[in-house]
């Protein structure tokens, strides 16, 4: 046995007969029936099994638990030999992740399966290892893919696609810059299996694809520790598997001396992203923060919220805000109330009662701390747009103060911020990134020359920032700005 240690005569290789296997009742099964189980390149023969399920290599008694493997694996995985001949190494020894597949799975739950949190366990192209991918933080919201590269950082923005039907079944990503990679996807227990072409190459044909422009990735699915929550198949946001049910939330939290239905309320939408719509369409969120603040789809923040039976209270500006709701444990499907009334004097204001449905209950995205990398306020000495001049832009103002922004500011001395900006000090350019509510509206780099600031960036989210300042690319803009004096 190359793992482990073994007394004379017993073995860990076992036949696999259980699932999409190549035997049925102990034998094996005709070419038309081993055809039907789709490419033989993913229909698993043997595997390694661990010690725990070793048998005699004079009695060799086929393995029905494929799912349930254990024992010790090594660093380089359970091994896994396939009908068409092909061995892979499961890295990590993740028993989940070599149970066969089952043959009636018809595909119909897979987009419900990829929702949540997930952490990269492997990452490689060509076979070699790219180390900077693995424990990276995927997280799927319907059809978005929210990346976390690093911790604390905004999570990179995407889309993916799935079709069930084909075979091997596919997986579409797009990332920023509308770059797609085609791939394809299979879910194994509690991990997933991806293996994509880089943008501009065609689809890999089998999961096992190996290549320079090939990128596997084995993810398994996050199992987070205290209150942390996420969606279940239903769409209640259920308590993640290793959480501490009975963690009480902290001495300040909202939730602190709530009972009864209202404490079920809170434990359902603490730190969480609640997203309704009207019956116009009209989409409403709010994420509650695990520190009390809320946020809401505008970028509104405030301090703190209330629960109050099965009312979610919090203030924006002048008015309160109150959504009722039917339930302690509500869920997607699930009809809501929203209210606004006066801070002043508590009195509902006309025209603000509406009907919503809960359309999404997400995790809560990363609370955007204040920057103030470039804080002050510039004047544009020149600008570079695509690679050209361009003189319309000179003499504009931009400010920035406390993660707050202002891109076109008529009076100094009364400047009025409209937009948020975050900055990344440690990143290699900085980066920088504003933002009109959740939406992104410029990304980039930036650095001191200086006095002058310059600021490289792009627009939205569908153009790759730029890595340097020279502003040649298509839709990159270059501003060189220098300091105003403010009254």
């Amino acid at each position: 046995c190359p793992s482990g240690e073994l007394e004379t005569g017993m073995t860990v290789y076992r036949l696999v007969v259980t699932g999409k296997s190549a035997y049925k009742d102990g034998k094996p099964l005709d070419k038309s029936a081993l055809a039907s189980l789709g490419p033989a390149g993913q229909v698993p023969l043997v595997v390694e099994a661990g010690d725990d399920h070793a048998v005699a290599w004079t009695d060799p008694r086929p393995f029905k638990s494929p799912g349930e493997l254990s024992g010790h694996h090594g660093e380089r995985g359970a091994g896994v030999a396939y009908v068409d001949g092909s061995v892979r190494s499961i890295a990590g020894g993740d028993s989940e992740r070599v149970a066969p597949v089952d043959p009636n799975d018809d595909g119909s739950k897979d987009q419900a399966k990829f929702q949540g949190a997930w952490t990269v366990t492997t990452a490689s192209v060509n076979g070699n290892s790219v180390a900077n991918m693995v424990n990276q933080g995927f997280t799927f919201q319907n059809n978005r893919l929210l990346q976390q590269v690093r911790a604390g950082q905004q999570p990179l923005q995407s889309t993916f696609l799935i079709n069930i039907k084909a075979n091997p079944r596919t997986f579409d990503w797009v990332q920023a810059g509308n770059k797609k990679l085609m791939g394809l996807y299979q879910f194994r227990g509690n991990s997933l299996l991806l293996t994509v072409a880089l943008p501009g190459q065609p689809r890999p044909k089998a999961l096992n694809a190996k290549g320079a422009s090939v990128l596997q990735l084995a993810l398994k699915r996050s199992t987070g520790a205290g209150t942390a929550q996420r969606p279940n198949s239903s769409g209640n946001a259920a308590a993640t598997k290793g959480a501490r049910k009975n963690a009480s939330p902290p001495v300040n939290s909202p939730g602190a001396k709530l009972v009864g239905s209202s404490k079920e309320l809170f434990e359902t939408v603490n730190n969480r992203e609640l997203v309704a719509t009207t019956s116009q369409g009209q989409r409403i969120s709010i994420q509650l923060n695990p520190d009390g603040t809320t946020r809401d789809g505008e970028g509104n923040e405030s301090p703190t919220y209330e629960i109050k039976g099965l009312a979610l209270s919090w203030v924006t500006g002048d008015r309160i805000i109150t959504v009722n709701f039917q339930s302690g444990k509500p869920k997607i499907g699930d009809n809501c109330t929203v209210q606004h009334k006066k801070k002043s004097d508590g009195s509902p204001i006309t025209g603000t009662f509406q009907q919503l449905k809960i359309a999404e209950i997400n995790p809560a995205k990363p609370k955007r701390k204040p920057s103030s990398a470039i804080d002050g306020t510039w004047k544009i000495v020149s600008a570079t747009v695509s690679g050209k001049p361009s003189d319309s832009l000179k003499g504009r103002i931009l400010s920035f103060a406390e993660g707050k922004a202002a891109l076109n500011v008529t009076k100094p001395a009364a400047v009025e911020y409209r937009f948020t900006y975050e900055a990344d000090t440690k990143a290699k350019p900085a980066v920088f990134r504003v933002y009109n509510g959740e939406r992104l509206l410029m990304s980039g780099i930036y650095r001191y020359q200086g006095k002058l600031l310059q600021l490289c960036f792009v627009r939205g989210e569908k153009t790759e920032p730029p890595e340097n300042f020279t502003a040649r690319e298509n839709s990159h803009q270059l501003y060189v700005l220098e300091p105003v004096k403010t009254p």
